[in-house]
């Protein structure tokens, strides 16, 4: 039997591949993970975040590829905004599939302090630790060039007249702040080896921001960021810091699965267009986004869409039921399900209007 996760990458509307002179965004989510995939021209990738699909263990990204039939070597650029683990996992698969793609990760990785805290990490066996050691070790092994994210930092550029749509592309990271990355490290808890309290640090503090800029088309795409009281951190740093330019976004990757603590109303002000186009991931371990979340991000939206699945569904379980039976008690056990679910926009370079798809676990708010 075919799996949920196999018959939406089976769909002949899916399989279509984007043309060369159309821009697509594609948003991936399942409950508890986030990836993005960023068409730029000519059948070249941005890949931002990962995470595993359900039925073939593989980065959900690389299934899609394969599904429209896109050769891993046109990954171009593969961006880990953080590394907590819904926004990782796959990342070294994808790596060693696509050693031509330079990788982009935090401006942290030569100091003493935080190599340390990596090989504590891997010490107690923490999965995002263990993926983020693997891709480095990767990086190393095979040569791959390492680009360090930072605010106002250009991470890939292509000059007009290269791709067949003649426009120019650059993508910029608008975050971490210096002083989100040097305070990120002042306060890294190194605990003793097999110490299992091991501490780890709150990633969101320094998840990379992504500005992409298609000609006049921009795409932001919000990572985890979160707001912060101290105007020198977090979104009020983004809007004050940036020096790009005045073109605003038409697609907004809302941060933080929606969360009230990602939103900035100068970010929407300053950075957005006027009625964007917002898409966003369910993290259902935090009933995120909330219903007054999505009635937020809609009145500042034209179109809001949902990717993953947030639904439950009751199931018994007889180990538990019979250990508590003696009481007379009776249990009904939620469990969180993590369907496929992806948002497809599209947009030939020059026109006004996106085509939007969605697929599996995905929804119109």
């Amino acid at each position: 039997m075919q799996s949920i996760e196999q018959s939406i990458l089976e769909n002949s509307q899916l399989k279509i591949p984007p043309k060369n002179d159309e821009i697509e965004v594609t948003l991936f989510g399942k409950g508890f993970g986030e990836s993005c995939l960023v068409h730029i021209g000519d059948k070249k990738y941005i890949l931002i975040d990962s995470f595993l699909n359900n039925d073939t263990k593989r980065p959900i990204a690389l299934d899609y590829l394969d599904a429209i039939n896109i050769n891993y070597d046109n990954i171009v650029l593969v961006i880990c905004t953080h590394w907590h683990t819904d926004h990782i996992n796959g990342i070294s698969k994808i790596i060693s599939s696509a050693p031509k793609a330079h990788f982009v990760t935090y401006d942290i990785l030569g100091n003493d302090k935080f190599q340390k805290f990596l090989s504590l990490g891997k010490s107690v066996e923490n999965s995002s630790t263990d993926e983020f050691v693997s891709t480095l070790e990767l990086i190393r092994k095979n040569n791959i060039r390492l680009v360090t994210a930072k605010h106002n930092q250009l991470l890939y550029k292509v000059h007009e007249n290269i791709l067949t749509h003649k426009k120019k592309v650059e993508i910029t990271a608008l975050s971490p702040q210096h002083i989100e990355t040097l305070e990120y490290i002042i306060h890294l808890n190194l605990p003793e080896p097999k110490d299992f309290k091991y501490v780890y640090p709150h990633d969101n503090d320094i998840s990379i921001v992504t500005w992409i800029e298609i000609n006049n088309d921009v795409i932001l795409l919000g990572g985890d960021l979160e707001n912060k009281s101290d105007s020198r951190k977090g979104w009020k740093a983004v809007v004050l810091n940036h020096s790009i330019s005045n073109n605003k976004a038409s697609i907004f990757k809302i941060p933080h699965h929606g969360s009230l603590n990602g939103h900035n109303q100068d970010v929407w002000k300053d950075l957005v267009a006027t009625n964007p186009i917002s898409i966003l991931t369910v993290f259902n371990k935090c009933d995120l986004p909330t219903l007054l979340d999505r009635q937020r991000i809609k009145g500042l939206s034209s179109d809001v869409y949902v990717s993953g699945s947030a639904k439950t569904k009751d199931f018994s379980s007889k180990t538990l039921s019979d250990q508590i039976k003696k009481l007379g008690t009776k249990i009904s056990i939620k469990k969180t399900t993590q369907n496929l679910g992806i948002i497809r926009l599209r947009k030939i370079i020059g026109t006004t209007s996106w085509k939007e798809e969605l697929y599996g676990e995905s929804e119109a708010v």
